[in-house]
């Protein structure tokens, strides 16, 4: 038992936002059945032998991952780094529209067999993406239907967005897009990205939250519904107004090349001066401590 704990966090039956990473602390530390299987569940040498004879749990090299683990957990809790019920995905618009886009409407109609000219006419029509949802395939986590997806990094309050799950999943989306289990997929016209501080589709990475603890704290931010209208607001960002020059006076095209380049120049030399600087330091030290070092050997021989 961990120090100061009384009992297992999962006998208490209320909720609250860090008993995730409580738990999981708790069973790296006292739950014997969690620290033994957290090796078995393995596919390697260790875990054969584990299961052979569970009592080779408390060599060294055992307590000591588990241990390890456990302190890298508590680490990230004192840093308020808590565990919570969801993924990280890469943020994508519908790839079942983009798939679309490179098909000929008028040849997929109007050749195959019945079928297959019925399975494309469905894929046409259900092209439009639900507006307040996210589609997620594969999640490997249980929801009660609304999710909040968070920018990650996640930095400030105006980079989330609280989305309901795609529910009625089309056989064509699934048939195709049901194995990207590391993509969410919104919808492009909904203005999600711009509510996660301006991600785009690029390689940004969201991380979809599904406690819902942590979805009805969110959902306080929000109206009835989860449309455009009642999320939460665009921030508008001032920006200083453009210097407007005469592109034929010489004079003023020299001033916009030197505003241009001269602040880039300076953060260029900023590394390079950082440089010399340290190294005039580590030359100052080096010659101090060989004073301090010839003073002191000076005074021993002169004390014998």
């Amino acid at each position: 038992m961990p120090k100061g704990w009384t009992r297992n966090p999962s006998d208490d039956p209320r909720n609250w936002i860090t008993k995730a990473t409580e738990q999981r602390y708790y069973d790296l530390r006292a739950n014997a059945e969690f620290r033994l299987s957290y090796f078995t569940q393995k596919d390697d040498a260790l875990a054969r032998v584990l299961k052979k004879n569970p009592l080779f749990i408390h060599e060294s090299i055992c307590t000591k991952e588990l241990d390890d683990q456990a302190e890298h957990v508590l680490d990230q809790y004192v840093r308020g780094r808590l565990l919570v019920t969801g993924d990280n995905r890469f943020l994508s618009g519908d790839l079942h529209r983009f798939l679309l886009l490179l098909v000929n409407q008028d040849e997929a109609l109007g050749q195959g067999t019945l079928r297959q000219t019925t399975f494309n006419i469905k894929a046409f029509v259900n092209r439009n993406f639900i507006e307040n949802a996210f589609y997620a395939p594969g999640p490997a986590y249980e929801h009660s239907g609304v999710c909040t997806l968070l920018r990650n990094p996640h930095i400030a309050r105006n980079e989330e967005i609280q989305l309901e799950v795609y529910q009625k999943v089309e056989q064509l989306r699934k048939h195709y897009l049901g194995g990207l289990y590391a993509v969410v997929m919104v919808e492009a016209e909904m203005l999600a990205t711009e509510r996660l501080g301006g991600a785009d589709y690029d390689g940004d990475m969201v991380k979809t939250i599904a406690d819902p603890l942590l979805n009805e704290c969110v959902r306080r931010n929000y109206g009835h519904s989860l449309n455009n209208l009642s999320n939460l607001p665009l921030l508008y960002i001032p920006t200083e107004e453009p210097v407007i020059r005469d592109a034929n006076d010489w004079h003023d095209r020299f001033i916009t090349v030197r505003d241009t380049f001269s602040s880039r120049i300076r953060a260029c030399r900023a590394p390079i001066a950082n440089q010399r600087r340290r190294n005039d330091i580590e030359r100052i030290l080096y010659a101090a401590g060989r004073r301090i070092s010839m003073t002191s050997n000076s005074f021993t021989r002169t004390s014998r």
